[in-house]
């Protein structure tokens, strides 16, 4: 599967803005979500994985997708600043439109996080979520005869039951 270019996301601004290796991730990225929904882009400390992961946003909200983008909240402010209306944006042009919560927010039921009332989210209307620093989402499968406490839903278990199985279909 090769991405659709009519979308226009080669026109776009975090588009010229990446490496040739970045573009390659991006196109890859794509081509692993629409045939497996789902894709781990695994680089190097300092190789931009942020910024490939924005050229992956930036082609789902060219269809008019809706995208979350899941992080610790040490690193929200990166993420919140891409989608920024503000001056100092080097986005600004994209116009990103993607909401950002934090990890810990899918084990909450009320409040708000990043301005968003978690009451009334509607957490399986996302078409792609993307996770920053995946790892803390690790281990979540239980294996036969393990002593991991059954009733105790982790990271992982919340983000397949919240997010991945319910609603529309999601790519992660």
């Amino acid at each position: 599967f090769l991405p659709n270019e009519a979308t226009g996301y080669k026109k776009s601004k975090i588009w010229n803005m990446l490496y040739s290796f970045q573009k390659d991730a991006v196109i890859g990225c794509i081509s692993k979500l629409e045939k497996h929904n789902g894709c781990i882009l695994a680089d190097s400390v300092g190789l931009g994985k942020t910024f490939s992961a924005l050229g992956v946003i930036k082609y789902y909200e060219s269809r008019n997708k809706n995208v979350l983008v899941l992080c610790p909240k040490r690193l929200s402010e990166n993420w919140n600043a891409y989608k920024g209306n503000y001056k100092n944006n080097p986005l600004l042009e994209d116009r990103l439109r993607y909401e950002v919560l934090f990890h810990t927010d899918l084990g909450r039921e009320r409040g708000f996080s990043n301005g968003i009332d978690l009451s009334l989210l509607n957490w399986g209307n996302y078409d792609l979520v993307v996770i920053d620093e995946s790892h803390n989402f690790r281990n979540g499968a239980r294996t036969p005869g393990s002593r991991a406490d059954e009733s105790r839903e982790n990271r992982y278990v919340k983000l397949m039951n919240k997010v991945i199985k319910s609603g529309v279909k999601t790519k992660v």
